[in-house]
């Protein structure tokens, strides 16, 4: 929405055309925005005898009302970098006094550029004073830290703890199974500031990200474009290359890396199907390998290693529920059962049963090799811990239902947190469902596996699911994004403090 210096007149335009207000009375201009310019939220502003558009790609577009067919792409000696618009729009005005339009900013860009009419030139002295990170905050035993933001909201997206001890965040959907992201981000614990990282070359959510051996990572699959490739991010270069085909494209699976440093991944879906296929990739060889299938298809499982190096797998659904995790807790059928693969025979064979079954549920492996889970329920159930010498199942006390909660195991590896996730209302009476309403959770449990008991912690300030949950190198329990179902991800991150 712009205001005309020339007249006075209130003049609007978009991707539906453009639009004058005078007189009032709205008169339509009869121009639509430009193509192949990028997204409509990027500005234009009066200049001289008419508009000037700033794409994020670095192409100036003009158009003169009174002159003009449509807008005009400019062919200019000299430009402004390119600079992304959606989330990080560069500042731009109109000075009538010297009847030159400003710009500032933008990702990533610290520099001020004029323009005449006619010719960019950059302005001297426009570059603002770094900013220097807020140091983390103080934190508390047992308390939550909010942290800096991240630069977008995302849900469904990864986080890798780096071999540095910085946080590689990657991908995920601007909201739930839409708009899937190319960015990543990373944090750096000690200074509580993000920094950009290189775009994947695909978007992608509901992906799997590994860190290999050498301490880069290997993105694989997910929604979108990228479900049937894998790309590899070195931290060292901040680049990202392509790590080949995958044999089945898929998202919602799972990634193991093996003891010999090749990476296992297994199950997930395609459009209409769950998947019981698996494969292995060589990062010496960069090649992908079919090796063993699951004994069943299972859409969003979990996946461990076990002490002695063989995986296991826990829960999903058989059956297609349209790629949904709520549709596949209410009505898939979500699988107690397990599998456990053998890397020497390339053959999965069944694990122990658990008792309840589980889509949308967490594992995680104590300090002496037992794995924990919980969730992934309708209804409240126990969380569950394997016993990797006895391969046996022990239930805890029963505890309320959560879908997609994030979980880490704290210092000392005997106590594991649990936080957010969603639930289906039910009535704290009678411990029923009420049979719809789904509410995102801010709560957060702590069980003591010494004690086999739970305890109640702080709530986090924010609630979410498809979240991302990582234990920092200094013992604290780092949050990001995640978001509401319904509506989009957030970009908040805290940290809990045991």
């Amino acid at each position: 929405m712009i205001v005309s210096p020339k007249d006075g007149s209130l003049l609007v335009a978009g991707s539906v055309g453009a639009y004058r207000f005078g007189n009032a009375a709205w008169s339509a201009l009869g121009v639509p925005w430009p193509d192949g310019t990028g997204y409509v939220g990027n500005v234009a502003y009066f200049v001289g005898t008419g508009f000037v558009r700033f794409a994020g790609n670095g192409e100036t577009w003009t158009w003169r009302p009174e002159l003009d067919p449509g807008w005009r792409k400019a062919a200019l000696e000299c430009s402004p970098p390119a600079r992304w618009a959606d989330t990080y729009r560069p500042a731009m005005a109109y000075d009538d006094s010297r009847d030159v339009i400003v710009l500032f900013g933008g990702r990533d860009r610290n520099d001020t550029w004029t323009f005449d009419g006619s010719t960019w030139a950059p302005a001297a002295g426009g570059a603002a004073s770094p900013v220097t990170p807020s140091p983390p905050p103080p934190a508390n035993a047992g308390s939550w830290a909010t942290l800096a933001r991240l630069a977008m909201g995302r849900i469904d997206q990864t986080a890798t703890v780096l071999q540095d001890g910085r946080v590689l965040v990657v991908g995920g959907s601007k909201e739930a199974e839409a708009n899937q992201l190319a960015t990543a981000e990373i944090f750096n614990p000690k200074t509580n500031a993000w920094s950009a990282a290189a775009s994947m070359a695909y978007p992608r959510a509901r992906h799997t990200a590994t860190l290999l051996a050498d301490g880069r990572v290997l993105v694989v699959g997910g929604l979108g474009p990228g479900r049937g490739n894998s790309e590899i991010y070195d931290p060292g270069t901040n680049k990202w290359s392509p790590a080949g085909n995958l044999i089945s494209a898929r998202a919602n699976h799972q990634a193991v890396r093996l003891a010999d440093g090749r990476v296992l991944v297994m199950g997930g879906r395609q459009p209409g199907r769950p998947l019981s296929s698996a494969e292995i990739f060589d990062p010496v060889l960069r090649s992908w390998a079919s090796t063993g299938s699951l004994l069943v298809a299972r859409d969003r499982p979990q996946a461990v290693m076990l002490p002695g190096g063989k995986v296991l797998v826990t829960g999903g659904v058989s059956v297609d529920t349209g790629g949904s995790l709520d549709a596949s807790v209410l009505a898939g059928s979500p699988l107690a059962t397990t599998e456990v693969y053998d890397p020497a025979t390339k053959v999965w064979i069944p694990g122990p049963t658990m008792s309840v079954g589980r889509v949308g549920h967490a594992m995680a492996t104590l300090g002496n090799g037992d794995v924990f889970v919980v969730g992934g329920t309708r209804d409240p159930a126990p969380a569950e811990i394997l016993d990797s010498r006895s391969d046996t199942w022990a239930s805890t006390a029963q505890v309320a239902p959560r879908i997609a909660p994030v979980v880490g195991v704290l210092v000392g590896g005997t106590r594991v947190i649990v936080a957010g996730g969603l639930v289906e209302k039910y009535d704290p009476a009678t411990v029923q469902s009420t049979g719809y309403t789904f509410v995102l959770l801010d709560s957060v449990d702590v069980f003591d596996t010494a004690r086999g008991s739970w305890s109640s912690a702080p709530p986090m300030a924010v609630a979410r699911w498809l979240a991302t949950g990582s234990m920092l190198a200094d013992g604290r329990f780092l949050v990001c994004g995640g978001g509401n179902p319904l509506i989009a991800g957030n970009d908040a991150v805290e940290a809990y403090t045991a």
